[in-house]
């Protein structure tokens, strides 16, 4: 079967120049230089985006890349990169390969790591394939990576759901093979007359899925405003309002008096702070450590004092 690729990358580390990875390895194990064969998905000024890779990409002043519209549907651009920690830099562009090539080499690289149960390198060689062949042909690559192997069925059925989440064919092949338990331990939830992806549901619910299970949006929010803007959150908490009511740095008893009990509170524990969310008809308002630092209507007009 021919794979119809939109990417493909590889990597070799220094003294390893035959060591290749596939992208979806780069986001577990970020090597200090890596020679990359990629396809550029977006471009804004020196930062791109490469299919199957989570972290920022800059391009070095002295490389030109060529343009985006230009790239070969059967070719990728072969490039180096360096890890700056946080983000990759392009630093060398080495010319293009056919994907065919890769393809045959990735394949054999996922047989070695089959005998050697390797079967987190597996699992990533899995995404890639699934992901880069050409929708038409997915479900079919899908289906030929199957092994007997337990631990790779329950991580070959998580991706499974992940591409294939709510599909008839997908909920077909669980039942006729009797994999219910096997999808429930892969994360897979039978939603209706379908079995769906632990993200699905959550959309479906109106909540977030994280590692611990399922919280409401309003929860999820306010756990990613600790973690991104702690510091901003307690600074603001200890203000003193001048307002007539109250305003930053205003206790609950003053957000009672004012506006009454809410209709619902989210509240979360983030580094040993309580953190909670007021929800009123047309307002909410934020509170850390029971001090508001933030209120705002429903139109997104601000409240906050300076």
């Amino acid at each position: 079967m021919i794979f119809q690729f939109t990417l493909l990358v590889t990597l070799g580390f220094i003294g390893q120049p035959d060591q290749h990875l596939v992208s979806d390895q780069i986001n577990q194990i970020v090597p200090s230089h890596a020679k990359v064969y990629t396809r550029i998905m977006e471009r804004v000024g020196n930062t791109v985006r490469l299919s199957g890779i989570e972290q920022e990409v800059i391009v070095s002043p002295h490389i030109r890349l060529p343009r985006i519209s230009d790239q070969k549907s059967n070719e990728c651009l072969s490039l180096r990169l360096m890890s700056h920690g946080d983000y990759l830099e392009i630093i060398d562009l080495l010319g293009e390969i056919e994907f065919s090539a890769v393809i045959e080499e990735q394949l054999s690289v996922r047989d070695g790591a089959i005998n050697d149960s390797q079967w987190q390198q597996v699992y990533s060689i899995d995404r890639f394939l699934v992901r880069e062949s050409g929708s038409s042909e997915r479900w079919a690559v899908w289906e030929s990576l199957r092994t007997e192997n337990p631990i790779h069925q329950t991580a070959w059925l998580k991706l499974g759901g992940d591409f294939f989440s709510g599909s008839k064919d997908l909920t077909d092949l669980i039942r006729k093979s009797g994999f219910e338990n096997l999808a429930s331990k892969a994360g897979l939830h039978p939603f209706r007359s379908t079995w769906i992806s632990t993200h699905a549901l959550a959309k479906q619910l109106g909540l977030t899925a994280n590692p611990n299970g399922f919280v409401s949006r309003s929860r999820s929010t306010l756990l990613e405003q600790a973690k991104h803007g702690l510091g901003e959150m307690l600074d603001k908490a200890s203000r003193k309002s001048s307002n007539a009511g109250f305003g930053l740095g205003s206790q609950r008893k003053s957000v009672r008096a004012a506006w009454g009990d809410p209709q619902r509170v989210d509240w979360v524990r983030f580094d040993q702070h309580m953190i909670e969310h007021w929800t009123y008809q047309d307002r909410h308002v934020r509170l850390i450590n029971g001090r508001v630092y933030e209120l705002k209507k429903s139109a997104e007009v601000s409240l906050k004092s300076n």
